[in-house]
C-alpha cells in the first residue's frame, strides 16, 4: 500500500503537500482567473470514510461554494477532515459529511451534496450507517468550482488510485459518480472488475435504481443490510 501523503498536509493555509505545489503552481498560472483554479486555502478533500468502506464511490475533485469559507474552517471540520486524513477509526462518522454538527448543523454546502446524491438510501438506513459504509475517493484532492485536469497527475493522487485498487482487491462495490474515463485509465482494474458500476447520470449523480440499474442497486442495497 503506498504510503499515505495526507499525513504531513500543513495544518494551516495554503494547504497543499510539498509534493504538488509545484504542479500546482503551474496549473494555476496557465488556469487563472478562476474558477478552475484550486483553492489552496481550504483543505483538501482527498477522500472521506473507512479504507475498507464495503462500498467505495469515485468522484472527481471537491468543489467549491462560497459558505465553504465559514462553514468548513471551524475547528470541529478541520480537526474532523485531519482525523479522516489518518483514518481515525473513532470517527462516529467516518463519511463525516453525514456528521450532523459538521458544517454547524445548517446545512452547509457539502451536506446538502451528500443528502441528494443519497436521498433514496436515507429514507431506508440512517446516516450513522451509511457513513460507516462508504468510501468516497476523489480523483484530484483539491477544490474547485470548475475541474481542469494538471499537466500530469499530482504524486499524491496515486494514494487514492490505491486506495481503489486495494478496493477491487477485497471486492468491493464500486460505483463510478464521475469521470469513469479518467478512473479507468488510473485503475486499469476497474474496466474489467464486475462490481464496478457508473452511475447514468454523472453530472448529477444519485445512488439510486434508475441511476444504477436494478442488479447495481440489490447490490448496493445488500451491502448496507449486511451492516444492520
Amino acid at each position: 500500500m503506498t504510503t499515505n501523503p495526507w499525513l504531513a498536509l500543513p495544518n494551516q493555509a495554503p494547504f497543499v503537500l510539498p509534493q504538488d505545489a509545484p504542479f500546482l503552481d503551474v496549473h494555476d498560472a496557465i488556469r487563472n482567473p478562476r474558477p478552475t483554479a484550486y483553492r489552496l486555502h481550504l483543505p483538501p478533500l482527498p477522500f472521506q470514510g473507512r479504507p475498507d468502506a464495503p462500498v467505495v464511490l469515485l468522484g472527481l475533485n471537491p468543489g467549491y461554494a462560497e459558505s465553504d469559507e465559514t462553514l468548513q474552517t471551524t475547528p470541529y471540520f478541520l480537526e474532523t477532515n485531519f482525523r479522516n486524513y489518518r483514518h481515525d477509526p473513532t470517527l462516529p462518522y467516518p463519511l463525516f459529511f453525514l456528521d450532523p454538527a459538521i458544517e454547524g448543523g445548517v446545512p452547509g454546502a457539502g451536506q446538502q451534496w451528500w443528502h441528494r446524491r443519497l436521498k433514496p438510501l436515507r429514507a431506508h438506513y440512517d446516516d450513522r450507517l451509511l457513513a460507516r459504509a462508504i468510501l468516497n475517493v476523489q480523483y484530484a484532492p483539491y477544490r474547485s468550482t470548475s475541474y481542469q485536469p494538471t499537466r500530469q497527475c499530482l504524486p499524491t493522487q496515486e494514494y487514492g488510485f490505491a486506495l481503489v485498487r486495494q478496493a477491487t482487491e477485497r471486492k468491493a462495490l464500486i460505483i463510478g459518480l464521475r469521470s469513469k474515463r479518467l478512473w479507468e485509465a488510473a485503475v486499469p482494474e476497474l474496466i474489467n472488475y464486475k462490481r464496478f458500476y457508473p452511475v447514468s447520470s454523472p453530472r448529477t449523480p444519485v445512488l439510486s435504481e434508475k441511476q444504477l440499474g436494478s442488479e447495481g442497486y440489490v447490490e448496493l442495497r445488500a451491502e448496507f443490510d449486511k451492516l444492520r
